[in-house]
């Protein structure tokens, strides 16, 4: 990581595209967003852009992620980057533009055959409009194309508590997100969870 910031440091490097997409990848994945946003903020390739709308929408900035994707739109419209960056502006818009967004999940599917990230898209789409059923038919069929997808696993784990699936398949899926992606989010998160419950008990039982 160092190696990489003193790249981002040096005026000869610092505004290579190639250089602040894989930066700015990078710092998103291990979710420091304030430094993927200072390298992609002034990007000016389609794919920057698009990163820039991600990093935005992680921040919970839907505001500043539409002017990055009405900058896209005005760069190349019908580029397929640009229409799957609008699905996911239209889910972090919520309410009836999510339908829209599976449309677009959709048409994609349609065009280019349906890949883990297009049904990871219909499926969180579904899942926002409380339709978990279908969200699993899209996620296993997911499974069926790599069953070590972090983001397929990930959906199927949320997606399985709505719909009150045994705990043991939870944990199946849970294994094998350890397995497939041991630094990933969810699992982070469930370990702060787990490690402040085990904080609060152990509290409660020194006071009982």
């Amino acid at each position: 990581m160092l190696t990489l910031k003193e790249w981002l440091a040096d005026p000869s490097t610092q505004n290579n595209p190639t250089l602040q997409i894989i930066a700015g990848t990078i710092f998103l994945d291990q979710g420091d967003l304030e430094e993927a946003a200072k390298v992609v903020h002034s990007g000016t390739t389609l794919e920057l852009v698009s990163l820039q709308v991600q990093v935005y929408l992680k921040m919970a900035r839907v505001d500043i992620a539409e002017k990055s994707h009405a900058l896209m739109s005005r760069m190349e419209d019908d580029a397929t980057l640009t229409q799957l960056t609008t699905a996911w502006v239209n889910l972090g818009l919520g309410g009836e533009k999510v339908q829209e967004a599976f449309y677009i999940y959709q048409e994609l599917a349609d065009k280019y055959n349906e890949t883990p990230l297009l049904l990871n898209g219909m499926a969180v789409c579904q899942m926002h409009m409380g339709k978990f059923d279908e969200a699993e038919k899209y996620l296993l069929k997911a499974m069926t194309k790599s069953s070590t997808d972090q983001e397929t696993l990930q959906n199927l784990i949320v997606c399985s508590q709505h719909t009150r699936k045994a705990p043991e398949m939870i944990q199946r899926y849970m294994n094998s997100l350890t397995k497939a992606a041991p630094g990933c989010n969810l699992l982070k998160r469930r370990g702060e969870m787990e490690s402040e419950f085990e904080k609060c008990a152990a509290v409660y039982k020194a006071s009982a």
